[in-house]
């Protein structure tokens, strides 16, 4: 059964906005020296599995600054759904189908207030879509100075990170969905535009900043932050000096991968060291074996929730083994 067999009607969608507008825009907007309104955007951007909400919630978030932003999304928005009672008893992954089209809706609402409005913004994003793109580098966004954090990962990396986290939310009885192969890849095909956006926008207010890292298995799985830019004049990208999750300061020369734009560096640079981190090869022994136990380990997984996970997984986490036994 989809989510069009729990329709709700514009007047309740309506209902359900002005409910949690009343609440999360409780907050005090940037005001600029001017006496003119300053607002800021936070982006976590990464394919699906790459750890954007936690990176947000258990890194990001806890930086002193962000009291005042606005969360276009938050789980418990997908339980306001005005049908939800009618599904409420049924398995997290169906229930978070059921809320697909809702949560799409809401947080469009969301966004449109929020910008218009010009509250600060906390924003995540799976790369689901090319039309983002036109939305980061539209109008409705031209005054906001961004604080942008790509993350990229290896391809298989991701893909059993949420095959994990799908299981995971079965057994606690959170909302998720598993996330076939496909998806992740149409998301790597939407990214060029939309990271090439990113920098464009990133490029239009005066201290903006684009931070990119690598995630994946063995010494990457808590994520190693590689190259950082900011905007410290309209219309360029300026590489800095970083410290690292280990203290260490890390010089541009030490910087492999570099976001810069200028009058002399006019191409977009940023999708060609991300899609450079998602193409690597998983080639140390260590890392093999991580990915060989991650899928292994599904499989008891499997067989308990058997009613509930997609047809191809077995088959899927099979090749996962044999791929990694080699």
């Amino acid at each position: 059964m989809t989510d069009t067999h729990y329709a709700y009607t514009p007047k309740e969608l309506d209902a359900v906005f002005e409910a949690v507008v009343n609440t999360i825009f409780d907050v005090p907007k940037d005001i600029a020296d001017d006496g003119q309104p300053a607002p800021k955007i936070l982006v976590v951007a990464g394919v699906q599995g790459s750890g954007k909400t936690y990176m947000l919630n258990n890194t990001l978030l806890k930086i002193p600054g962000y009291g005042n932003y606005v969360h276009l999304y938050q789980e418990y928005f997908r339980e306001l759904h005005p049908r939800y009672a009618e599904f409420a008893d049924q398995d997290v992954t169906r229930r978070y189908k059921h809320t697909e089209t809702f949560i799409w809706e809401l947080c469009s609402r969301i966004f449109a207030y929020a910008h218009s409005n010009t509250f600060n913004i906390v924003m995540e994003t799976a790369l689901d879509t090319k039309a983002f793109a036109t939305v980061i580098s539209g109008q409705a966004l031209a005054a906001y100075q961004f604080d942008v954090h790509l993350i990229g990962c290896k391809k298989d990396f991701v893909h059993l990170s949420t095959i994990r986290r799908a299981f995971n939310a079965l057994e606690a009885g959170t909302l998720e969905r598993f996330v076939d192969i496909a998806t992740i890849e149409t998301s790597i095909e939407n990214a060029e535009v939309i990271l090439n956006a990113f920098e464009e926008a990133c490029m239009r207010v005066s201290g903006s900043t684009i931070t990119l890292y690598e995630r994946g298995f063995g010494e990457l799985k808590d994520r190693k932050k590689i190259c950082s830019s900011r905007c410290d004049r309209v219309d360029s990208l300026t590489p800095y000096v970083f410290t690292n999750e280990q203290g260490t300061e890390i010089t541009l020369q030490e910087q492999v991968h570099r976001i810069e734009r200028s009058e002399a560096l006019p191409t977009p640079c940023s999708f060609a060291s991300f899609i450079a981190l998602i193409q690597a090869p998983v080639s140390g022994a260590e890392d093999r074996l991580e990915a060989w136990q991650e899928a292994y380990t599904a499989l008891p997984r499997m067989r308990r929730f058997w009613q509930h996970v997609p047809p191809r997984l077995p088959e899927t986490l099979w090749s996962y083994i044999k791929k990694y036994s080699e």
